[in-house]
């Protein structure tokens, strides 16, 4: 794991607190370009990134990433509960999110629900509270999961109907069920999520 925040003490208690945990987290950085060069250097299974970094935006960090490594996993750190910052953020690729007020307790509990693969939002923005703040992910309908799958493909309402021989109102239904089950308060928001987290790909079983 890398960490990439210009707070000092933060980092390097956390990354104390992670050392205890059992992660190894073999470089710290303070500023974007350190920060780049330790995803280079390290290609971590985990990166913890600052959205506000003294030489540039965390989000460019994220895109550097997406193109060197792929297959890293991001949780944005920022100071902002604006929840279009957040769905900036998850549009952008990143795979958790949490505001600094809630401290590092809960970047941990964060950290560990990444490493479970789901995808953990702070409890300022989502509607988990307490301690256990991030749940397993969500179970879908085997119906829910196709129209998801077709929603998360880019087709409308009206075609995923057409494709699953629903009306549209059903597929509304559906649809706004899905919202709620993500905390998600639009499609696009939705589909940021899910491709960030691998939600769409268990099935249930028909019954």
């Amino acid at each position: 794991m890398v960490i990439i925040d210009d707070h000092r003490v933060f980092t390097e208690l956390f990354a104390e607190a992670l050392q205890g945990a059992g992660w190894l987290v073999p470089a710290t950085a303070f500023n974007l370009a350190d920060g780049m060069a330790a995803v280079e250097r390290f290609h971590p299974d985990l990166v913890v990134l600052d959205r506000n970094l003294p030489d540039g935006d965390g989000l460019t960090v994220l895109e550097h990433i997406r193109q060197v490594t792929p297959e890293t996993r991001v949780l944005m750190l920022t100071a902002s509960t604006d929840r279009d910052v957040l769905r900036e953020a998850l549009a952008a690729g990143c795979h958790g999110y949490v505001t600094k007020s809630r401290g590092i307790s809960e970047v941990l509990a964060a950290v560990d629900a990444m490493n479970r693969g789901n995808t953990p939002i702070s409890t300022d923005l989502g509607p988990s509270v307490g301690p256990g703040a991030y749940e397993p992910a969500p179970s879908f309908t085997a119906r829910e999961t196709d129209v998801l799958e077709l929603v998360c493909a880019g087709m409308t309402n009206r075609e995923v109907a057409e494709r699953l021989y629903l009306s549209v109102n059903t597929v509304r239904n559906h649809v706004a069920h899905i919202l709620d089950k993500l905390g998600a308060r639009s499609k696009l928001e939705a589909m940021a999520i899910v491709g960030r987290s691998g939600l769409v790909g268990t099935r249930p079983e028909r019954r």
